[in-house]
């Protein structure tokens, strides 16, 4: 069993500061945390699997981030997790 990680930058290139007003995800088994970029206009979004989680969703999960700009009230973040036989193989590759 392997936990599994992956972050996403979402880079603001607008003239203003992007909030983040909430977010949403189509698994409960998907953790999220955000932290804000040194530039002060961009976000980190930190992804967590917990071993042993399944996800039987056709084309992977969804993280929904919702921001007061007006051009992007929403943006939708596609998830795919290796599955356990993909991480075994990765985490048994020669290096």
């Amino acid at each position: 069993t392997h936990l599994q990680q992956a972050r996403v930058t979402i880079r603001n290139n607008g003239d203003k500061s992007l909030n983040i007003l909430g977010f949403s995800s189509s698994s409960d088994k998907l953790r999220t945390q955000f932290f804000p970029e040194q530039d002060g206009m961009s976000y980190r979004l930190q992804l967590t699997v917990p071993p042993q989680a399944e996800f039987t969703k056709a084309g992977g999960e969804t993280i929904t981030i919702r921001t007061d700009d007006p051009e992007f009230k929403e943006i939708v973040i596609p998830v795919r997790f290796a599955t356990s036989e993909e991480a075994n193989k990765v985490s048994q590759a020669p290096r």
